[in-house]
């Protein structure tokens, strides 16, 4: 079974080889209609070629002001601690945009656990200090409703719970200004 196992592995190598070959030389062009999920995926690799590969092409057609924000989100929930690094760089770079929708910013600030809640919570934070009024409504609107309801695990709600604080904070200040 052992040798069984050393011989797939092996093979499994040289297969990995040949294909990350035929994309460099042969078909380099591949990765270009690759979509945004699959070369996600390969930047999840365990191979680091393979991972680069993705990684470059993704860097390379992202666009920080018409995000893929599905892209960044599989990346952020990856297993990957690659693929979550490249995730955290997108949605930093991209924040000027997502921040300012309730959907994308509750997506983002609801993930799992992990550097991407934390991320995603630290740029609205940074980023709610301009946000137009009506936007800053309708995310309190739904942190409340969302913050009403039982958290599924402990701590699955802190990022809602932090974007709600600072909401809640802005609007103070907003408040206190017009008063």
């Amino acid at each position: 079974r052992r040798q069984a196992r050393l011989e797939r592995d092996v093979y499994k190598r040289q297969v990995l080889r040949m294909g990350l070959e035929a994309v460099k030389v042969r078909h380099p062009r591949l990765l270009e209609v690759a979509s945004g999920e699959e070369l996600a995926s390969l930047v999840g690799h365990d191979d680091e070629q393979v991972a680069e590969l993705g990684f470059v092409e993704l860097r390379r057609r992202f666009d920080p002001s018409n995000p893929d924000l599905s892209v960044v989100a599989g990346l952020l929930s990856s297993e990957s601690e690659r693929a979550q690094e490249l995730g955290v760089q997108l949605l930093t770079d991209s924040a000027h945009v997502w921040t300012r929708s309730p959907q994308s910013t509750l997506a983002f600030v609801g993930l799992g656990a992990g550097s991407g809640r934390e991320a995603a919570a630290r740029l609205f934070v940074a980023a709610s200090v301009g946000l137009p009024g009506d936007i800053r409504e309708a995310l309190a609107i739904r942190l409340v409703a969302l913050l009403s309801e039982k958290e599924p695990t402990e701590g699955a709600f802190s990022g809602y719970a932090e974007a709600e604080m600072c909401i809640r904070d802005r609007m103070r200040k907003a408040l206190e200004e017009i008063l």
